[in-house]
């Protein structure tokens, strides 16, 4: 594998198959920093895209919310005008 002046050791990591059989693999520690980089560069931006996806579903969340109050005022609305069209027919009635 890589020798960075003799100061890198190898590491024998044991991975399992899907048949249950192990293979030894060789990775230097270079290789197992850099996996490792990948990997957390990998978490955070699935982090970062969650928090994003996160605030996208509290804005989704606020817009229903207004969209309700707004089908509940069109609704009070509307039982107003029936209201008030029923109490001109009483009205008329009475005169």
């Amino acid at each position: 594998m890589h020798n960075l002046g003799g100061h890198e050791h190898d590491e024998k990591k044991k991975l399992a198959t899907n048949s249950g059989r192990q293979h030894t693999v060789q990775i230097s520690s270079s290789e197992l920093s850099h996996a490792k980089a990948e990997l957390s560069a990998d978490l955070d931006d699935l982090q970062s895209t969650l928090k994003n996806k996160d605030t996208e579903i509290e804005n989704l969340k606020a817009e229903i919310a207004s969209l309700h109050t707004l089908v509940e005022i069109e609704k009070l609305r509307t039982d107003l005008a029936n209201l008030k069209a029923l109490a001109a027919k009483e009205s008329a009635k009475k005169k």
